[in-house]
């Protein structure tokens, strides 16, 4: 069972009753702590992974050989997809390329 579905019936089992006792409300908070860190791991994965797919085409663009103005956009673009794995964990939208 995965960190949602733990949080979600540490929240259906508070809520059973229509009362909470110490242990509830302490088992709710451990379970909503393990679920913020299992999201957060999720996001910078996903986020190196996209950032690497980024660079991997870069990459690839500059060995197939531009011109000097699109080389060096492609460059600036490239430092800020690095710039974005140094920063983790951070919100994707922090890291958008225009």
């Amino acid at each position: 069972m995965g960190s949602i579905e733990n949080l979600i019936n540490a929240i259906n089992t508070v809520i059973a009753d229509g009362q909470t006792t110490v242990e509830e409300k302490r088992d709710v908070d451990n379970k909503f702590t393990l679920f913020n860190s299992a999201l957060a791991t999720f996001n910078t994965k996903l986020l190196r992974k996209l950032i690497k797919a980024i660079q991997d085409k870069l990459k690839g663009i500059f060995r197939r050989g531009t011109e000097t103005s699109d080389a060096k956009a492609l460059e600036d673009a490239a430092d800020a997809a690095k710039a974005c794995t140094r920063k983790l964990p951070i919100q994707l939208k922090d890291c958008i390329i225009m």
